[in-house]
C-alpha cells in the first residue's frame, strides 16, 4: 500500500512539473511577434516561388490583414521544421 501511495505522489509531482513547464512556454496573445511575408521568407531561407508552393501545400497559413500575409512567429514552426528536415536552415 505504501508503494502505491508513493507512486501516486510521484505522479502528482510530475504532473505539476509538466503543468508549470507548459505555462512558461505559452506566449500571451498580445506579446506574440507578428512577421511579414518578407520576414518569413528570410527567416526560412526560401525563395518567393518556394513560399508560394508552401502556401499551396498548406505548410504556411497566413493571416491576411489589409491584403498582406502576416504570421505569428509560433505559427511558422511547422514550416521551419520542414526546412530543417530538408537541410535548408
Amino acid at each position: 500500500m505504501q508503494n502505491i501511495l508513493s507512486a501516486l505522489q510521484e505522479i502528482i509531482r510530475l504532473l505539476h512539473e509538466i503543468k508549470e513547464k507548459r505555462s512558461h512556454e505559452t506566449v500571451p496573445f498580445l506579446e506574440r511577434s507578428i512577421l511579414s511575408k518578407r520576414e518569413v521568407i528570410d527567416k526560412l531561407g526560401m525563395s518567393e516561388r518556394t513560399y508560394s508552393r508552401n502556401l499551396d501545400r498548406g505548410l504556411l497559413d497566413p493571416m491576411r490583414l489589409s491584403g498582406a500575409d502576416q504570421y505569428y512567429e509560433q505559427d511558422i514552426v511547422k514550416a521551419l521544421e520542414e526546412s530543417r528536415r530538408k537541410g535548408r536552415v
